[in-house]
């Protein structure tokens, strides 16, 4: 697979920062350490949002992943709540991490920008 092209230059200091925190904490976590770093460390330019910069590193990160999943807050809701690049990273996070409170439907999750319209669509990415 091709590696995929970033729109952001990332110091290379940060990427291996991040690089070695994949080594031991699961995708979701690592994204939620890229978020608060861009959250408290990046300058946006006209254009831009803190997610365009989250996902460009984390692509940067797994330049090889074929899925980039992301779940929205509701069926509706233009809001990510969280993204990933891998099933294993997804699936862990929905049996472990999720907020108890937060019921995921396959409608609240995308897949390489298609939208679920049931669960077993997910067997086409495992």
């Amino acid at each position: 697979m091709k590696e995929t092209q970033t729109k952001y230059y990332w110091n290379e200091d940060t990427i291996s920062h991040f690089r070695f925190l994949s080594s031991y904490l699961n995708g979701f976590q690592v994204m939620q350490k890229i978020t608060e770093f861009v959250e408290s460390n990046c300058q946006l330019e006209e254009g831009e949002t803190e997610e365009d910069l989250v996902k460009d590193l984390l692509i940067k990160l797994y330049p090889n992943k074929a899925a980039v999943i992301d779940v929205y807050e509701s069926p509706t809701s233009s809001k990510i709540i969280a993204v990933f690049y891998s099933m294993k990273s997804f699936e862990y996070w929905v049996e472990h991490e999720k907020p108890s409170n937060f019921g995921i439907y396959a409608d609240q999750v995308a897949i390489n920008g298609q939208m679920l319209l049931d669960w077993e669509e997910l067997e086409n990415y495992s």
